[in-house]
């Protein structure tokens, strides 16, 4: 056949499946058609060559320019790559409806990549709506493996009858040769190349191919042009951190897809059932890659930010080697139209799940939009558990803390019902993290927490739910007052970080470092802080938000051990990035304005520490949903800021702002302390009546919410005693006093802290006659501990020495 056509064929696609285009170009090109064939068609050249793809995409809707209405009638064929974003493509109609025009409609081949069949609507353009045109092959994640695929295309090319596998096909194809003339020549030729082109690749070697339509050289590009495009100047930074690990991903999911595949396939050691849930598996955790790597082909500065982080948690692919966990699972259905829902089903939650995280709140509402209820329909657990967890997930985002909660329930139950480890363990892990506000929620995340510790230890060593679950217990512990046992898992977390190069790894650091600065081990907290510093700079940057917050709480760790210029200058450091980052306003950069200002505070420069805090105060304020916590704990420190230079007013007008916010929020931990706040500024002011009504409901909130060992009782406890020893009631003060001392006077307690509590305790033990002796040990030990701490208690040592002189004889 001599073809009046100068093209073999022109793609028409959506400029959404760019990277399927231009494999597709690129693998018919270098295909080789069979000598018979090319010969008993009259071709010149045994090749599909040239085969037309569009660079340019359209922008109106207007009429095909005038040149691709030439090429198109100059092309045998039409291959149309159909997808959602295909169907909904004004350029891709007009490329169909034209070809039916200029050309055969019958040389028109459908390739699917993505969306519903059953559902023309989802997937294919208008005009192919009426089920008239064969779908050439399936190339979604779920269809044939592209090393086939491509070889169908070329079959259908060729009219070689190469049809059985066609299955939504609504009628025959017209041949322009006859049936006859290639039933024997053309048949055996094309069986005899089918085979040659299968047996030059080895059993089990076309793993990757399965990652190739989403994560080529097309979609690294995208994502850096992307990255690029945002401005952001740790942009780069970012980029190469998120494309490391999706790569490292890619070449793990590749490595574990070959070796599932030649277990059975070439060393015959493995069941073909155990390789069927192997590649389930796998096939689940491709989903979540996809959909991860197509959120940030399109990416903002937000997800920029988290990038590195969200790509460190693509979910572990251990589960996919485990014989014993994979057998024992709820099994998959036989039908297979329910495995194709199945497929389907997971890929709308794993893209639910990505733009959850990259804070895509309101395209992840309209994904899962009866995605739930969906799953419901289908017999397999396994998938309803991960659909009520994204649910829950989208929930906790909102703030729909409560709805939340009975959706972790029901995602638990059905992750039971599917004997799936994993997934019962991230159920268990998932509200603990934000039940901290009243003495029930934490004792409710710490039960949640004793669930998943079973379902954690049949976990392989080191996974990293392991590390999750001893940073949430560890945080839990600590809410609870447990410091000793709170950082000892922290410590467990940052090892199982270390060990598995953890995005989370500087933040879990940081937490360590937090938890030793409450124990007092401020050399150790040094050293994790300054690895947490490192940590950060290697793994995003130094101009990245997150190595600001490590700047951040190493400033808080130098603050603490009195070193004040080497702690400002940390915080101005973090500061600066996040100014640059945010471009000058975001609430990160409010919440580290609020630490500068504290830590201006701690190094005696209370002008610019009030400065501060009004800046990053009148920033929250201008948001239109601000972050109520750091708002209040802006005006709280600068609260104790007026107290540390004796305006009392000013210091009582911050804090009752900061009370109005917590209640409002009714944030029952936090209004302790402003309550306690306000009793210290009344107590300073000589205002003793006041600070002790204050104090007492400062005591009386607490004890709703903390069990009556708790350490941080110590607090509103002191208030009230030095407001009643103010009052000249030192017999009154002695109990409120004894207790405070007694939850404080433990190993694990900041030597400040002790001072204080010892102070006013020792001082009522004189006052009151009670113990003179022991009371003035006390004091002694105050006045000593207040002295090695120079400005940072420069008024409590003033008041101890003012008492001092009045005793002497």
């Amino acid at each position: 056949m001599t073809s009046k056509h100068q093209y073999e064929a022109f793609i028409s696609y959506s400029h959404t499946d760019k990277a399927m285009a231009v494999w597709l170009q690129r693998n018919l090109e270098r295909l080789r058609i069979p000598r018979h064939i090319a010969s008993l068609q009259g071709r010149a050249s045994n090749r599909f060559r040239p085969v037309f793809r569009d660079e340019d995409e359209l922008t109106t809707s207007a009429d095909l320019p005038e040149t691709l209405r030439n090429i198109l009638s100059d092309s045998r064929n039409l291959i149309v790559i159909c997808s959602p974003a295909a169907a909904q493509s004004p350029w891709v109609e007009q490329e169909v409806s034209s070809f039916q025009e200029l050309g055969d409609p019958t040389r028109i081949f459908s390739v699917l990549v993505d969306g519903d069949p059953g559902q023309l609507e989802s997937c294919f353009p208008p005009s192919l709506r009426d089920g008239a045109v064969p779908l050439a092959v399936d190339l979604r994640p779920t269809g044939e493996q592209r090393s086939i695929g491509i070889l169908r295309i070329a079959a259908s090319l060729l009219d070689v009858g190469f049809d059985d596998l066609r299955q939504r096909a609504r009628r025959e194809r017209r041949r322009r040769f006859t049936i006859q003339a290639l039933s024997t020549t053309g048949m055996i030729a094309l069986a005899a190349w089918l085979s040659f082109e299968l047996a030059v690749q080895p059993p089990c070697s076309n793993s990757s191919e399965r990652l190739a339509p989403f994560w080529n050289p097309v979609t690294r590009t995208n994502i850096e042009q992307t990255f690029n495009a945002t401005g952001l100047p740790y942009a780069a930074d970012a980029l190469t951190g998120t494309l490391q690990r999706l790569q490292g991903y890619h070449d793990a999911w590749t490595s574990m897809h070959t070796e599932a595949c030649a277990a059975t396939m070439v060393r015959n050691e493995q069941s073909p059932r155990l390789m069927d849930l192997r590649m389930a598996c796998l096939d689940e955790r491709r989903a979540e890659f996809s959909s991860l790597v197509a959120l940030l082909e399109n990416a903002d500065a937000a997800l920029v930010e988290g990038a590195v982080t969200r790509t460190g948690q693509l979910r572990s692919l251990d589960r996919c080697a485990d014989a014993v966990q994979l057998e024992a699972a709820y099994p998959l259905p036989d039908d297979p139209a329910q495995r194709q829902a199945i497929d389907t089903l997971r890929q709308a939650t794993a893209e639910a799940d990505a733009a959850i995280a990259a804070g895509k709140l309101d395209a992840a509402r309209l994904q899962m939009n009866g995605l739930v209820e969906a799953t419901q329909a289908i017999d397999y657990p396994a998938l309803q558990a991960q659909a009520l967890l994204t649910q829950s997930d989208l929930e906790l985002a909102s703030g729909q803390i409560s709805d939340a909660q009975e959706t972790i329930y029901a995602a638990a139950a059905k992750a039971v019902l599917a004997r799936d480890t994993e997934l019962v363990a991230e159920a268990w892990l998932t509200l603990p993290q934000v039940l901290h506000n009243s003495r029930d929620e934490i004792n409710e995340a710490a039960n949640l927490i004793a669930l998943a510790q079973s379902y954690i230890a049949q976990l392989p060593a080191d996974h990293p739910l392991e590390a999750r679950f001893h940073s949430v217990r560890g945080k839990v512990l600590i809410s609870q007052g447990n410091l000793l046992e709170g950082v000892k898992d922290y410590r467990a977390a940052v090892a199982i970080g270390r060990k598995l190069d953890l995005p989370e790894l500087g933040p879990l650091l940081t937490s360590l470092a937090s938890g030793l600065i409450n124990l007092h081990e401020l050399a150790e907290a040094q050293a994790v802080a300054n690895e947490a510093l490192a940590t950060t700079r290697r793994d995003f940057g130094a101009r990245h938000p997150i190595h600001a917050r490590s700047l951040a709480d190493a400033a808080r760790v130098q603050s603490i051990l009195g070193n004040r210029p080497e702690a400002l200058a940390l915080m101005l450091e973090a500061v600066a990035i996040e100014e640059a980052a945010y471009a000058g306003s975001s609430s990160r950069l409010a919440i580290s304005l609020q630490r500068l200002g504290w830590t201006y505070n701690q190094s005696g420069k209370y002008p610019e520490a009030i400065a501060s805090f009004e800046r990053a105060i009148a920033m929250e304020q201008g948001f239109a949903e601000p972050n109520w916590t750091n708002l209040a704990a802006a005006y709280n420190n600068m609260g104790d800021t007026y107290i540390s230079i004796g305006d009392y007013d000013a210091a009582r007008a911050s804090l009752e702002a900061a009370l109005e916010v917590w209640r409002d929020q009714e944030l029952v931990i936090n209004i302790g302390i402003a309550l306690g706040n306000l009793g210290n500024a009344s107590n300073r002011a000589q205002r003793f009546s006041e600070a002790a009504e204050y104090c007492q409901q400062g005591l009386d909130n607490d004890e709703q919410f903390l069990s009556a060992d708790h350490p941080d009782l110590a607090y509103p406890l002191s208030c009230l005693g030095e407001a009643l020893l103010g009052a000249e009631q030192s017999q009154s003060a002695l109990a409120p006093l004894a207790r405070a001392h007694a939850l404080r006077d433990r190993v694990d307690m900041d030597e400040a802290s002790l001072a204080w509590t010892r102070w006013l305790y020792g001082r009522a033990l004189v006052e009151s006659g009670e113990n003179p002796s022991l009371g003035m040990r006390y004091v002694i030990f105050a006045r000593d501990t207040f002295a090695g701490m120079a400005e940072m208690a420069a008024s409590e040592l003033t008041d101890v020495q003012a008492w001092l002189a009045k005793r002497q004889p």
